[in-house]
């Protein structure tokens, strides 16, 4: 499995094999919008999942895009819906970090100034009560 790393889009080191849980969000909850909502549409794109271990919880966001620095601005936009929908239905106490972490196979290491991303991570952090960033970096460290 080692060998196949250049094929995966995020990559979890775990050398201490501490357990960890990871919860699919994007692809398995349809929140419809509120009423009225005569098209039936659904809530905002959320981010991919959660990688919770120990008291840390990270919000994940995997891409495959090389082009244009928009996927940043995308992804950012995905976990912050994801860190209000858990704020609105959960509570962030007992959490000793809380990132967001934004993963991309083609940009393993991201060498481009993502700090406006940062600072709206930042801002949710001190709105829902919790300590954390915001890391762009194909590998999770745990």
């Amino acid at each position: 499995m080692e060998e196949d790393k250049h094929d995966w889009i995020g990559i979890v080191n775990n050398p201490t094999k501490i357990n960890a849980d990871f919860y699919g969000l994007d692809h398995s909850l349809k929140i419809p919008v509120p009423p009225p909502n005569p098209d039936n549409k659904y809530i905002e794109s959320l981010c991919d999942g959660m990688l919770k271990h120990g008291d840390n919880l990270a919000f994940v966001e995997l891409k495959v895009w090389a082009s244009d620095g928009k996927w940043i601005g995308v992804s950012t936009k995905q976990i912050l819906n994801s860190v209000k929908l858990f704020a609105e239905n959960h509570s962030f106490v007992g959490y000793n970090r809380v990132e967001g972490r934004i993963c991309n196979k083609l940009k393993p290491a991201l060498h481009k100034n993502c700090m406006h991303s940062q600072e709206k991570f930042h801002e949710a952090a001190v709105l829902y009560g919790f300590k954390g960033e915001l890391v762009v970096k194909q590998e999770i460290d745990i």
